[in-house]
């Protein structure tokens, strides 16, 4: 299953998952998936996009965008992403990894 790969509806992935994860916490994974893919760690970066995936949390690379199943939006991270104010990883992936279940 890989969200914001080319040519996939974000309403078909998202069918019958809802999405109980805050913007906070998603726009810390998207940080730290962001991350990843700069360090060129490719299986963490794909392994956030699809855990995000199964909570309800689609990622468009092309369009530069996530959206949840709830119908809101927010924007993947620019070249230079903000570090400050985000929550630590290892807290918010439980946070995930519980939405999932």
């Amino acid at each position: 299953m890989g969200g914001g790969r080319f040519g996939e509806d974000a309403s078909e992935l998202l069918r019958g998952v809802k999405c109980v994860l805050p913007d906070s916490a998603i726009d810390a994974l998207v940080e730290e998936r962001h991350e990843a893919r700069m360090s060129k760690d490719y299986g963490m970066a794909d392994a956030i996009r699809d855990d995000l995936l199964k909570a309800g949390v689609h990622i468009s690379d092309v369009e530069g965008t996530w959206t949840t199943s709830d119908g809101r939006r927010g924007y993947l991270p620019q070249m230079e992403g903000r570090k400050e104010d985000r929550i630590e990883t290892p807290v918010i992936y439980q946070l995930l990894r519980c939405a999932c279940v």
